[in-house]
Formats: structure tokens, sequence, C-alpha cells
């Protein structure tokens, strides 16, 4: 999330749902001292896992990033709003 918060500063990062249907929204903590607000390419491919998912998902969701490669092999892809 340290990473993402250079970029969206101390919004929403990632959203959480559970088997209930209840939503625990994740923040990041982290408010830099200078946001980053140039757009630029993430490459993925099918081996991007975990946090590389949530990044390139929040990224992509906040149009701070041109996603390019393959789709990561996930069950449900990370959306963060």
């Amino acid at each position: 999330m340290e990473i993402l918060s250079n970029f969206i500063g101390g919004n929403t990062c990632l959203i959480l749902k559970d088997k209930y249907d209840t939503e625990t929204k994740i923040r990041s903590d982290v408010v830099p001292s200078k946001l980053i607000n140039d757009r630029f390419i993430l490459l993925t491919n099918e081996n991007s896992t975990s946090a590389s998912e949530i990044l390139a998902a929040a990224l992509k969701d906040y149009n701070k990033a041109l996603i390019i490669g393959k789709k990561p092999m996930v069950r449900e892809q990370p959306r963060a709003f």
C-alpha cells in the first residue's frame, strides 16, 4: 500500500468482500509529501501475483496506468473504487 499511496494518496486502495457481501475498505495510512500525477505503462504477465495484482488493479481503476500484458492467473480480480 505504501507504493500505491504515491499515486492515489490516502484514497481507498482495496475493497474486500466477505461471503456475506460485507465490504471492508482498505485505505493507505501513508500520505506522501508529493503525489505522482503522471500516467505510465505497467507491464504484467501470467506470473504477476498478489501485491502486484492489487497495485495494477488500483492504478487502472484510478486511471493512473495503462496495463499491458497477459492477465494474471487469479480467481477474482481485485478492484479499488
